[in-house]
């Protein structure tokens, strides 16, 4: 049995511009996840958003092109929404 490299507990903190770290993070799960289909080994990733990821409106569009760039089914990616991101914008969260 083949292990998988972790990120737990591989945490980030970077204040009110987080969109070219995320964004770095997001292209980074992708490829990583790219690389393990190339080892026959499709396993989901998770990558998890803040509250100015939420408002960056070119994000969804972002994820996409990551996608298609690496060749990666959507549905490997799930994409989490904090708690405090929630909380930012409660009406919008409805």
């Amino acid at each position: 049995m083949r292990q998988l490299p972790s990120a737990a507990g591989w945490t980030v903190a970077i204040g009110a511009k987080p969109r070219p770290l995320s964004r770095w993070m997001i292209e980074a799960a992708i490829r990583h996840a790219r690389s393990w289909m190339d080892e026959e080994l499709s396993t989901p990733i998770a990558v998890n958003l803040s509250t100015h990821d939420l408002l960056d409106a070119e994000l969804p569009e972002f994820i996409r092109a990551v996608l298609v760039r690496w060749n990666v089914p959507p549905e490997l990616v799930n994409v989490e929404i904090t708690e405090t991101a929630l909380l930012a914008d409660p009406e919008r969260a409805q």
